[in-house]
Order: structure tokens, then sequence, then C-alpha cells
């Protein structure tokens, strides 16, 4: 499950809040919504909305796992999965120092799993020039 965490309070956003537990409740799920800093967690990103800045989330204590450099996949997915990681981690991070943050992590799985190399930020106009044209 994935949980938002967000700064609230005034009566339109506890309407919202009891609406929210209404329909979740009525699909037999549930809902957290826990009051914390000016940030919102939301699956692999974390969202400033005191700044507009973002950068990668993970939940504490979680390990990253990637698929072993010597198992059974075809060739042209294990060699796609460094620089699937690096776009992913560079389009999640609103700057550079956002994503060196981060990378020491991702840098280290991917090293346990048997890939050589080092995650690098991909600004925003490099990402565009690497897009096929049709």
């Amino acid at each position: 499950s994935s949980g938002i965490n967000a700064e609230y309070g005034g009566p339109l956003v506890n309407k919202i809040i009891k609406e929210l537990h209404k329909i979740f409740k009525r699909q037999k799920l549930s809902i957290t919504i826990e009051q914390v800093g000016k940030t919102i967690n939301f699956l692999d990103t974390t969202l400033s909305t005191e700044d507009g800045s973002y950068r990668p989330y993970r939940k504490p204590n979680s390990k990253i796992c990637y698929v072993s450099n010597a198992s059974n996949h075809p060739p042209s997915i294990l060699k796609n999965i460094p620089s699937s990681i690096e776009t992913r981690l560079s389009n999640i991070s609103s700057s550079e120092s956002e994503f060196n943050e981060a990378r020491q992590d991702y840098n280290e799985a991917l090293k346990r799993a048997g890939y050589e190399g080092n995650l690098e930020f991909k600004p925003e106009d490099e990402k565009k020039k690497k897009k096929k044209k049709k």
C-alpha cells in the first residue's frame, strides 16, 4: 500500500479527508493520512510544497534489489537496467544535488547485482535529445 504524507488543516481539507476515508471504506480499503512537514511522499518521490522541489524517496529500512547481471534474462534487458535506473532517478530529481543525495544507495545495489559504473544525473535537456524521432 502507498501512503500520502502531507501537511493539512482547515475545514475544507478535513472534509476531503473524511470523504476519502468513506470512498476507501466502500472499496474495503484503508488510507492513512498523517500530518508531517511541508512534504508529500508518494510512491518513489518526495515532493516539497514549500519550494516545488522533488527527489527520490524510499521507505525507511527498505532494501534496493535489482536482477543479477548473471541472470538468464535477455542481454538487452540486463544491459539497460543501469541506464533505466539512471533515467528514473534523474526524472524524479529536481536538481543534480537532489540526485546526488540519493544515488549512492542505488549505485551500491547495482554493484551488488554485478553491474559496473556509477549513475550520473541527466539534465532535462539531455533527456529530451535522446528521444527517438518517429
